[in-house]
């Protein structure tokens, strides 16, 4: 008897400590894009942009005019573009009355693709009589989401003294791309030529 009374209050006790005891759930809030996109879509910049290495600069005092330049992430674009230039010895000026060359950029695409593979069940609205629609699970053997991004950029070197055209540059490319997989909703794994934290490139301009 003694027993079964010991038994019932640790029964109460814990039904008790279930219904006051209080639990916190943080608040988690993401930014409007993923900083997976970001990252495909600055990689894919990147690799446009290293190509203007291919132009003979000579030193050549230079404007930069983005007034062409609309493109998503715009301000790390130029960014990039300027210290580029800066890499080959590029002097930046303000105005184009000071520089040798004006530099018109322009794009042509940095945005991204996505597409999804799956071998397995989808998700299915089922109708339930007087309840609505109820939305089935996804059942997925094997799973792929990838997301890739384009860049292109075009660029226009002309003579600042007499305003000809001296190179032209409209097929700047890059691409970059970040995949997941998934088999059995078990084993998960990533893909990506994104560049590591380690693949950071110093470059001493002294």
């Amino acid at each position: 008897m003694r027993l079964f009374v010991r038994v019932s209050e640790a029964v109460v006790l814990c039904v008790l400590l279930a219904l006051f005891c209080g639990c916190a759930t943080p608040n988690v809030t993401n930014t409007p894009r993923s900083g997976i996109e970001k990252l495909v879509i600055s990689t894919a910049a990147d690799r446009s942009i290293v190509q203007l290495d291919e132009v003979p600069w000579k030193s050549s005092r230079v404007y930069v005019d983005f007034t062409y330049l609309a493109c998503t992430d715009v301000e790390y674009v130029k960014g990039c573009i300027r210290q580029r230039l800066g890499i080959n010895n590029v002097m930046l000026v303000d105005s184009k009355k000071d520089s040798d060359l004006i530099v018109e950029v322009f794009s042509g695409a940095m945005d991204t693709d996505y597409n999804s593979f799956l071998l397995g069940v989808p998700p299915v609205a089922v109708p339930v009589p007087f309840a609505g629609t109820v939305q089935t699970p996804e059942i997925a053997f094997y799973k792929r989401d990838a997301q890739s991004a384009t860049s292109k950029l075009g660029l226009s070197v002309i003579d600042s003294k007499n305003g000809k055209l001296l190179h032209h540059l409209h097929n700047l490319t890059g691409f970059a791309f970040y995949n997941r997989y998934s088999i059995i909703g078990i084993f998960s794994w990533n893909a990506t030529d994104i560049p590591k934290q380690d693949d950071i490139f110093v470059y001493n301009m002294e």
